[in-house]
């Protein structure tokens, strides 16, 4: 049995994102990160078999995406 871990990470809903801290993270293989309307100042790591979705968020470190893994990036 495989298990997925789906993290879900959301802003208010107003036009100023909230922070979400300046320090990066790696979403490892059978992971799953959806980031919608948050600033990031720390980088990102996509491992194989992992996932990364974006939408109407700011990231500004570097975003790795190793072979196998997957990134989206939507406009909300």
């Amino acid at each position: 049995m495989v298990w997925r871990q789906v993290v879900r990470i959301t802003g208010a809903g107003s036009d100023a994102r909230p922070s979400w801290g300046s320090g990066g993270f790696t979403v490892e293989q059978f992971g799953a990160v959806s980031l919608t309307g948050v600033l990031l100042e720390g980088g990102l790591i996509v491992q194989r078999g992992g996932s990364l979705t974006i939408g109407g968020s700011t990231v500004s470190g570097t975003i790795t995406v190793q072979s196998g893994g997957s990134l989206s990036l939507t406009g909300r």
